[in-house]
């Protein structure tokens, strides 16, 4: 049985009406309703619409929109087949109210934190995999105007620059609008940016970077220090701080040029237990000598990690790189980011609820070799 044997949505769950407001997806529930569905998918689009209209984009942020099924039903609380309807598009529904949310806060009046379980994503990503990334050819040529725009330097005579795309014509002119200072502190694999929010009244005339792989996560950050910026207008707090999305791994020197960083964190990265998934590690020789290139002499690389065996393995490639030598304890335990390295990342908050142990280890470039 088909409901629109001439639109192509056969099979469709019958909550997609033609032309209705709903996308909660492709369902085969038309054997289980029956001929009613065409009926009940009417209803719900014209309860969805007239309950949507009266929300603001506030609302939905906060959360206070309904799913249509869960309208229809409180019109017709005895409906076994609406019923049935509703837990059929349980999940469906759970994707389409991560977009509606994602979509609210994307406008500019909403001043409500954003909520994690809207941007969930498997913790683990592949970065060997090829990502649809954008990245400048060089660093010079990296438009930082739209993470930073408090710091934007005042026009003048911009130079051109290629776009910075994996797929887009690299002979196209552009221009990068300067800002007033380089970014010197980079997060790499910030995760939901707890680090970040953090350092940003610690160092306040400092750019900090988290970068992240993972798109919704990178989102979720994105949107917390839109906010957080939105709150803070008048004292202009948080417009140090911003998020990338970015494979670190592959294309580091592409954003930061020689000597820029000051500090590079890489809190609680993944583990990769197994030996054949070693390579997928972020501290190994080869990126260790990239981390060299973009921190200047006497800058940090800060690491942190739950994992006795990752902690044994980062010390041992940092400590045998020629360009790093560890810090001592007294002098790390002084350093106040340690501590809000410690207590600030939303996995050090997970391993201090479960009582677990944090291994830190700080590692300082030395100067250039004089040839």
């Amino acid at each position: 049985m088909q409901l629109w044997p001439d639109s192509g949505l056969a099979g469709r769950d019958p909550c997609m009406a033609p032309g209705g407001a709903l996308e909660v997806g492709w369902r085969p529930t038309v054997e289980l309703l029956g001929a009613s569905s065409w009926s009940l998918a009417s209803q719900v689009c014209a309860l969805h619409q007239t309950h949507t209209a009266t929300l603001s984009s506030q609302d939905i942020a906060d959360n206070k929109t309904q799913h249509p099924c869960d309208l229809l039903l409180n019109e017709s609380p005895n409906s076994t087949r609406l019923k049935k309807l509703v837990k059929m598009a349980a999940k469906k529904n759970k994707k389409q109210k991560r977009e509606d949310y994602r979509a609210a806060m994307k406008q500019d009046d909403v001043l409500t934190m954003p909520r994690k379980k809207f941007y969930r994503q498997r913790a683990h990503a592949n970065p060997f995999s090829d990502h649809q990334l954008v990245y400048p050819p060089h660093p010079d040529q990296m438009d930082w105007s739209t993470l930073y725009p408090a710091y934007v330097a005042q026009e003048e005579s911009q130079p051109e620059a290629t776009p910075s795309s994996t797929t887009e014509d690299l002979s196209a002119p552009v221009k990068v609008k300067k800002l007033t200072q380089d970014v010197e502190v980079a997060d790499i694999g910030c995760g939901f940016g707890g680090l970040l929010i953090a350092l940003a009244p610690v160092m306040p005339q400092t750019l900090v970077l988290g970068l992240e792989i993972r798109v919704s996560v990178t989102q979720f950050v994105e949107d917390r220090i839109k906010v957080l910026r939105r709150q803070n207008e008048e004292s202009k707090a948080y417009q140090n701080v911003s998020v990338l999305r970015a494979n670190t791994m592959k294309f580091l020197p592409n954003f930061f040029r020689q000597g820029q960083l000051s500090k590079i964190f890489i809190c609680f990265p993944d583990p990769h237990f197994k030996a054949r998934k070693h390579k997928q590690r972020i501290v190994s020789t080869t990126l260790n000598s990239e981390y060299a290139y973009a921190v200047r002499p006497g800058g940090v690389v800060y690491t942190i990690t739950d994992v006795p065996d990752l902690h044994g393995w980062m010390v041992q490639h940092f400590e045998a790189h020629p360009m790093f030598e560890r810090v001592g304890v007294e002098e790390q335990e002084g350093d106040p980011c340690v501590e809000i390295m410690r207590n600030a990342t939303e996995e050090g908050k997970k391993v201090e609820r479960n009582k677990g142990e944090k291994f830190v280890a700080l590692f300082r470039r030395l100067e250039d070799p004089v040839f």
